[in-house]
């Protein structure tokens, strides 16, 4: 529905105004847009077998309906999105706010590089794809990109330097997300832990498996912090 303005405010819901429904129903770099949440609900809904196909998003959307709207309402912009101060997504974890969420994904880097290289990894852009949902999922909160590394060279390579290339890499795909999708930089946050950071019962830095599952990425959601 279109609002004058942003809409009528109703606890943390408001009628979305013509910006907000023209990111939602016509923008493809908006990671939770009308195509996604719908084919991610006809997938719930056939699962459970209420619909026996799901139906094509481009055949239940009214695209030019929107368009035709476009010189009225040029001069409305986006009222949904929140604000992401500076430097309060840390006041909010020593609060001891819990994270909503913790995801970990396995991001192949060549060695000692903190470079996104699909050629080297061929996942890389379906991971980037699956963070930018995540993010674009829980608009309403912060990102924490952590990069982690195995410990094999532990005694052999100074621990900061370790440290330094797991936030680089982190912060490779902090960068890789702001630069596909439109999402306000202070949402995101960028922490290195180096190897001080293992997977519970992968600690053996002998074994192959256990610095694998290391060498990872963990994507964090924080509550907005309260005013």
């Amino acid at each position: 529905m279109i609002g004058k303005d942003g809409g009528v405010a109703e606890g943390d819901a408001h009628l979305a105004n013509y910006r907000e429904n023209v990111n939602f129903f016509l923008d493809p770099m908006n990671p939770s847009n009308f195509e996604i949440v719908w084919n991610r609900a006809s997938t719930i809904y056939k699962s459970l077998g209420a619909i026996d196909a799901p139906v094509p998003p481009a055949k239940v959307k009214a695209a030019s309906i929107l368009a035709k709207m476009s010189e009225e309402y040029k001069e409305v912009r986006d009222l949904s999105q929140p604000t992401f101060r500076p430097g309060a997504l840390f006041k909010t974890a020593e609060a001891d706010a819990s994270e909503i969420l913790t995801k970990s994904v396995i991001i192949s880097f060549e060695p000692n590089k903190s470079v996104l290289n699909p050629d080297y990894d061929a996942s890389i852009p379906q991971v980037m794809e699956e963070i930018g949902k995540l993010a674009g999922a829980f608009g309403n909160a912060y990102i924490v990109v952590e990069g982690n590394t195995d410990s094999s060279r532990k005694g052999v390579v100074p621990a900061d330097l370790v440290r330094q290339l797991s936030y680089d890499r982190a912060d490779a795909v902090r960068k890789s997300i702001l630069t596909k999708y439109k999402f306000d930089p202070n949402k995101f946050k960028v922490i290195g832990n180096g190897w001080d950071n293992p997977v519970p019962g992968m600690t053996d830095a002998s074994n192959a498996d256990h610095n694998k599952k290391n060498r990872r990425v963990e994507v964090k959601v924080f509550p907005l912090e309260k005013e």
